[in-house]
């Protein structure tokens, strides 16, 4: 275990180079809602509303791209593996660019890229 620049959190040989950055980092070792259930729960926290049937809410990736989206020519964010994440009811141009598939795995290729 190594020290790092903040009282009280070390860092173990997992994670070599986080001692160095862990004062800038946010820490969230806990999670409580009043919402039962995974997914419930998840849409809400990713998406900051809860479920409702009368509108899909943008994920909160697709809120900061429609936000910050003539900063860049590359893509806003992007998702990695076979998440689901959607623009809710913003247009599709401010979803994640899907990277899809397991980067473990040994054939694993980004789409669309050759």
């Amino acid at each position: 275990m190594n020290r790092t620049p903040v009282r009280g959190i070390v860092r173990d040989e997992m994670m070599p180079r986080t001692a160095e950055v862990v004062d800038r980092l946010t820490l969230v070792a806990l999670v409580v809602g009043k919402i039962p259930g995974h997914s419930v729960g998840d849409y809400h926290m990713f998406r900051g509303n809860p479920m409702t049937p009368a509108i899909k809410n943008p994920t909160i990736g697709s809120v900061v791209n429609h936000e910050f989206s003539a900063c860049s020519e590359l893509p806003g964010y992007l998702v990695i593996g076979d998440v689901k994440d959607d623009t809710g009811y913003l247009p599709a141009e401010f979803g994640p660019f899907t990277i899809g598939g397991d980067p473990a795995n040994a054939d694993f290729q980004i789409r669309d890229l050759r």
